[in-house]
């Protein structure tokens, strides 16, 4: 990754002594990336600095590398960061490979790989991998072989960092001993891209981070965030069956960002990165319907809209950070629940006007406003907020009710903005006939 770091020189006369004092080294500027592309406008709104790209689609390097190169300047970034296959037959070859290309294409900073714990345990457990320190130290070697500023990186899981592989000498499956990456090997390695494996486990990612600049004593850290619906993929809390509610999976997505957003503004981590990227159209990622595991068929609608809020409370987070202005932001709404009234099915009624106030101390900033709910396609809504609500200024909400059966209709608003709470609802019901 190339990061601009400014480095400043204080120096203080002291009768007619120069003191020079230590350089200090303000805060870096986080790298802001996501795997994959997203909806256009939505890179300029995250303020993205960089691409992650798995390349599934165009494995080898020749291919990739072009593809990543036009995908980063789609989306107005520059710099890729590749991950390709921990694979023990390409492995070498493709670094070699990408070493060489990296010259010709320039935006792409970093080579390694995915998963990089739970694969190297894999290769291990099935007898194909007898010694991954000398394996993960070739490809570092070859990486950099053409190219000496190629960094080589890794993804690994927070709950991953006390893996034997890793954290000892030697680590133990079913009784079998295994060797493990030489501490030398892990001072290689240039970038990790840590994420958190279970939801409950948001309140100790600062102690994963500490406990992997230990392992990783060169590398620059990247925290790695979910802004996706994870409930059917994995439980909420490690050693348990009992999945998120929607409730705990926002809360404990919104706990991780806090954190992690706050360590990239101050330093601690290099940068935020997101998965799987498509900001703006989550429904439109390959892997819903890869396996019913991450999205069992009968909540995709479900699995979408958490995503989308999700995707706008990354937004607003990051937005809210980067904002230069002191205080709480604080929508109020004139009504939270609003009757339409009945109207004949297929027929839109006369609107509901709702005044949106900004009470708080700090400009209110909107991503988005929807309907949802049982019935959100019977409802429409506008606005004249546009993007930001400065400080006791109010802006209109209109809400159109257009029912499409007869009898009780059911739906809300949800405004994403950046107050403590990331959304506020207004609860809608209407009759059709």
């Amino acid at each position: 990754m190339k990061t601009i770091v400014t480095r400043s020189l204080f120096v203080c006369l002291l009768c007619a002594s120069i003191l020079a004092i230590a350089p200090v080294l303000p805060a870096q500027t986080p790298e802001i990336m996501t795997w994959n592309e997203n909806m256009p406008g939505w890179s300029t709104k995250l303020k993205l600095t960089a691409l992650r790209e798995g390349c599934t689609a165009t494995p080898t390097p020749s291919d990739c590398a072009p593809y990543v190169t036009n995908l980063a300047l789609q989306e107005g970034v520059s710099r890729v960061y590749v991950s390709m296959p921990l694979s023990l037959s390409t492995a070498t070859s493709y670094a070699v490979q990408y070493s060489s290309l990296s010259l010709a294409y320039p935006k792409i900073v970093e080579v390694g790989f995915d998963d990089f714990v739970g694969g190297l345990e894999n290769l291990e457990i099935a007898g194909s991998l007898s010694d991954p320190g000398s394996f993960v130290s070739s490809v570092i070697t070859d990486i950099k072989s053409k190219n000496p500023k190629l960094k080589f990186g890794i993804t690994t899981y927070e709950d991953s960092l006390t893996h034997g592989i890793i954290a000892s000498s030697t680590w133990l499956y079913h009784g079998l001993t295994f060797k493990s990456i030489p501490a030398s090997v892990l001072a290689k390695i240039d970038n990790v891209h840590l994420f958190v494996h279970y939801r409950e486990d948001a309140s100790t990612y600062a102690t994963a981070v500490a406990t992997a600049k230990k392992l990783f004593p060169n590398a620059k850290i990247y925290a790695g965030a979910y802004p996706y619906d994870r409930i059917d993929y994995i439980p909420c809390a490690k050693g348990s069956t009992t999945p998120c509610t929607l409730s705990q999976e926002e809360s404990f997505y919104q706990q991780l960002l806090n954190t992690q957003v706050a360590m990239a503004k101050n330093g601690t981590v290099s940068g935020v990165e997101f998965y799987f990227g498509y900001f703006g159209d989550p429904q439109d990622w390959p892997g819903w319907t890869e396996s019913s595991r991450i999205c069992n068929p009968t909540r995709l609608s479900s699995c979408y809209a958490n995503s989308t809020t999700l995707q706008n409370m990354s937004l607003n987070t990051l937005n809210s950070a980067s904002s230069t202005s002191s205080g709480t932001a604080a929508l109020t709404l004139q009504h939270t629940s609003v009757y339409m009234g009945s109207d004949p099915v297929g027929t839109q009624g006369t609107p509901a006007k709702v005044l949106a106030t900004n009470t708080g101390t700090a400009t209110v900033t909107i991503s988005d406003m929807v309907t949802a709910g049982t019935n959100g396609a019977d409802f429409h809504v506008t606005h004249n907020c546009g993007t930001t609500v400065a400080k006791g200024q109010a802006c209109t909400i209109s809400i159109y009710f257009k029912p499409l059966a007869t009898g009780t209709r059911t739906g809300e608003v949800i405004i994403y903005d950046n107050s403590s709470t990331g959304k506020q609802y207004i609860t809608l019901t209407g009759t059709g006939y």
